[in-house]
């Protein structure tokens, strides 16, 4: 497992003005993880876990805590002392992107309230860097069709979507490399 990235923990800007601190996760966020799993509404949970669920078994929250910072990771943010939100990837054993890098699964879970602050957008940014310094070179995702938030979120990410819908799931494919239209996206970010 590599060592803790350190580096990557920051105060983030928020598009209401407000600060939030982004960090990885650790293994002793367990209670921190469940309690945030705990304050997500019913239909963010359903669209993040494609099943009704109201906490995480304690062999999940041991899966989701315990990231080894290559293969796996994720960024939690948090608002005072509560967790507020989650980006994380996996990495697809075996499989390559065009260019022959990794591909990795990526998924985001943000509690209700703190949705549309620009959270999500922060996420995937740090993510993709971070993604990028491991050698994944694509993130994947499977969204539920109805869940507008979240393909809003790669649409205005400014990578190259390729999206298949299939009974109400969209795989959603994309290269993370930092191209013009990513950084014109960031900028937009920032600028609001």
């Amino acid at each position: 497992m590599a060592a803790y990235p350190s580096d990557f923990e920051f105060d983030l800007l928020l598009r209401d003005g407000e600060v939030v601190q982004m960090r990885p996760i650790k293994p002793e966020d367990l209670e921190l993880e469940q309690d945030f799993i705990t304050r997500v509404g019913a239909q963010s949970l359903y669209f993040r876990f494609f099943k009704a669920k109201r906490e995480l078994s304690p062999e999940e929250l041991r899966y989701f805590t315990n990231v080894d910072y290559d293969d796996r990771m994720a960024f939690i943010v948090l608002d005072g002392d509560e967790m507020v939100a989650v980006g994380r990837y996996d990495v697809i054993p075996g499989k390559k992107s065009g260019d022959g890098g990794r591909v990795a699964e990526v998924a985001f879970l943000v509690q209700d309230d703190q949705q549309g602050r620009g959270i999500g957008s922060r996420l995937l940014q740090h993510l993709t860097v971070y993604a990028r310094l491991k050698g994944v070179s694509e993130f994947e995702a499977t969204v539920l069709a109805e869940n507008h938030g979240m393909l809003r979120l790669f649409r205005n990410s400014g990578y190259t979507l390729h999206r298949q819908l299939d009974g109400g799931v969209y795989s959603v494919e994309f290269p993370i490399e930092y191209s013009l239209e990513a950084r014109e996206a960031e900028w937009e970010h920032e600028k609001r």
